[in-house]
């Protein structure tokens, strides 16, 4: 866990920093997380691949933002912005094992509880790979800077 208080806004990051790319969103919140004295008010989470973790943690809050890795059929390293009305996802789960989680599934279910906040956004970074590894691929690391920067903008 990156930073940890009791706030309106959350911002988590999501992956797996184990299979390449998929760890660009806990690399970003440890990167925020640095900078928090700029944001008081602002709780940062490394949630890792505890996905169903996102269900708790945005319970009473105002505004949440998730970072991610998100197959977007675009180039490798780009980031856009969501919300939830305009995700399209196609990922399949079973729904059988809790080591299977659908970030999504998470959100809409925090949705029906009347838990999730009207103001959670989304940032999607289209992964290069996914395979096994600790290193991202150079497209993503290369864009780290840009995309701290452009969350921490959001964020003011």
């Amino acid at each position: 866990m990156a930073v940890s208080k009791m706030s309106d806004v959350v911002v988590i990051g999501l992956g797996n920093p184990f299979m390449s790319d998929d760890g660009v969103g806990v690399e970003i919140i440890h990167r925020l997380a640095a900078q928090s004295s700029r944001f008081p008010d602002v709780e940062f989470l490394d949630l890792g691949s505890a996905v169903h973790g996102v269900l708790h943690v945005v319970s009473g809050k105002k505004r949440v933002i998730l970072i991610d890795c998100g197959f977007m059929d675009a180039e490798p390293g780009t980031m856009r912005r969501f919300t939830l009305d305009e995700v399209i996802t196609k990922k399949e789960v079973s729904g059988l094992s809790f080591h299977e989680a659908d970030l999504f599934s998470i959100l809409e279910l925090s949705r029906r509880l009347n838990e999730l906040p009207a103001n959670t956004i989304i940032y999607a970074i289209q992964p290069q790979s996914v395979a096994f590894g600790d290193t991202m691929s150079p497209e993503l690391i290369q864009q780290l800077p840009h995309y701290v920067e452009r969350i921490m903008a959001d964020l003011e």
